[in-house]
Parts: C-alpha cells; sequence; structure tokens
C-alpha cells in the first residue's frame, strides 16, 4: 500500500500535466508538427484519464488546446509550417490558462 500511494503522490503533482506540452515541443522538432500534436492531444487525454479528479484541470486545458490546435493544422490553415503550429501551440495553451484561470 505504501508503494502506490508514493506513486498516486507523484502523479497528483499538476506540473506533469505540462508533459504533453514538452513532449509536443520534442517530437516537432524531429518530425511534423502536425504528427506531435496529434501525440500531445492522445498523451494529454490519457493523462485526464488516469489522473484523479482534482488534479485533472491542466490535463483538460491541454486537451482542450491541442484539439484546438488540430483544427487550425489541418482544417482550417492546412498551410501552415512547423514554426507557426509551434507558435499556435503556445498562444492557445497560454491563453487557455489564462481563461481556465479566470474562470
Amino acid at each position: 500500500m505504501g508503494f502506490f500511494s508514493g506513486i498516486q503522490r507523484y502523479v497528483r503533482n499538476p506540473s506533469f500535466g505540462l508533459l504533453p506540452l514538452l513532449l509536443f515541443c520534442f517530437i516537432q522538432l524531429a518530425n511534423d508538427a502536425r504528427i506531435a500534436v496529434i501525440v500531445a492531444l492522445s498523451l494529454s487525454i490519457c493523462g485526464s484519464f488516469i489522473v484523479k479528479k482534482y488534479s485533472r484541470l491542466i490535463y483538460e486545458i491541454s486537451v482542450v488546446s491541442f484539439s484546438i490546435v488540430l483544427l487550425f493544422a489541418y482544417f482550417i490553415t492546412p498551410s501552415l509550417d512547423n514554426f507557426s503550429i509551434f507558435i499556435l501551440v503556445e498562444i492557445v495553451f497560454v491563453l487557455s490558462l489564462t481563461f481556465m484561470r479566470l474562470a
């Protein structure tokens, strides 16, 4: 029981919710940014299911942010280059954090 409570204590840390964004930054450098958005979105969705209710907010913000960027990158403006998608992810993520904090 002590081992799992220690793991649960680490998983509850909200800073783990920023891992999809960090992973996006590294994958975007090596591959296409659209693939990096899909990987980061799937990691955000998995994280929101795994983490308990009280520390799920940062994962939900990640899901919303990467979903919006995915819509922009594939459907609205498909001619964006990798750097533009990177900037779009950062702007949408910061605006999502700001609006969630104000609400």
